[in-house]
């Protein structure tokens, strides 16, 4: 969630998770920061959405997303912390989610 601290916006920072290969990646959408919690987490789902109909290998419950700090847009500090679990992909019900076929 954005937040202010002494009158300074901080934006925060994610990282993406690989839990089988256990090593931490920037955010899969290009960008380590969105202006809130809710939209790293509805980028990261539709990310998670995308791969998983276009590879049949894919598998959302392989991945989960951290909050590991924020950016001031005030002074350009880091301002970082433990890092914080907001999305396990493996808690989403994907048995709505649609799996691409791919024929030869």
């Amino acid at each position: 969630m954005t937040s202010t601290d002494q009158n300074h916006k901080l934006i925060p920072l994610f990282t993406v998770q690989d839990v089988k290969s256990n090593i931490y990646a920037v955010a899969p959408w290009g960008s380590l920061s969105m202006d809130t919690d809710a939209a790293g987490i509805r980028h990261f789902i539709g990310m998670l959405k995308d791969n998983f109909a276009s590879f049949p290998w894919y598998s959302p419950a392989d991945y989960r997303l951290f909050r590991v700090g924020f950016f001031d847009i005030d002074n350009g500090y880091l301002v970082s912390g433990h890092p914080e679990l907001l999305l396990d992909g493996a808690s989403l019900d994907i048995s709505d989610w649609e799996r691409n076929v791919f024929t030869k």
